[in-house]
């Protein structure tokens, strides 16, 4: 998901990605519950706040909104005896500043002469059936209390912001991502986020692939 707009004069990008965590059932509920809880969010930032709102005041709403969202999926788990739950990796751009809130593993990149990982995979190994395998230390859903990855930095003309599930990166390089620094439009942007998609496909990718592309040309802000 991805959305923009203007509060007042300020430019504000809200970027995210919610996977469904693949070894429990009906997991897409809480992606969409989550995804669904932040497009409303947006909307309500845009129709219903002041616009001299301060910046500080938009991201403490954010975390308490992603807060209360993880834990309408958690009492949604306890409801319906489902165990169920999704990565997030979000992205708040305001002017030239961002913020991210980061549970799982998904990740975001900034795309310059290479893609360079923002975020850190949350993930834990442990022996499991005389194999040494990967799990999710942290994720939507997990606890009822959530403890978010956060952190802020700045923005600079031209940055190119990569945010995908782990079937997008499990196959990408940074050669794939190249045709993303030369587009501008949105259509261009959308274009190349399916060939990124078709690609790791064509290589036998079997996950969800997700992916969410912004960028931030000269004026600051985001497309």
């Amino acid at each position: 998901m991805c959305c923009k707009a203007m509060i007042g004069d300020r430019s504000i990008a809200l970027g995210c990605v919610c996977d469904g965590i693949g070894s429990l059932l009906n997991s897409e509920i809480s992606s969409e519950m989550v995804v669904e809880g932040l497009r409303r969010w947006f909307q309500g930032i845009i129709n219903d706040h002041p616009s001299d709102i301060r910046t500080q005041e938009l991201v403490q709403d954010l975390e308490l909104t992603v807060r209360e969202l993880n834990e309408l999926v958690f009492q949604y788990k306890a409801k319906y005896s489902m165990d169920i739950g999704c990565t997030l990796s979000l992205f708040l751009g305001i002017d030239r500043k961002y913020y991210v809130f980061h549970a799982g593993d998904s990740r975001i990149y900034c795309r310059g002469d290479r893609l360079v990982q923002l975020t850190h995979d949350e993930v834990t190994t442990r022996e499991n059936e005389g194999r040494i395998r990967s799990f999710l230390a942290n994720y939507i859903g997990k606890k009822q209390d959530l403890w978010i990855s956060k952190f802020s930095g700045d923005i600079l003309d031209g940055d190119l912001y990569v945010i995908g599930s782990d079937g997008l990166y499990k196959l990408l390089t940074d050669e794939d991502a190249v045709g993303l620094k030369n587009a501008r439009k949105d259509k261009e942007m959308e274009r190349e986020c399916r060939k990124l998609t078709a690609r790791v496909i064509e290589r036998g990718e079997r996950d969800n692939v997700s992916c969410a592309v912004l960028y931030y040309k000269q004026n600051g802000r985001g497309r």
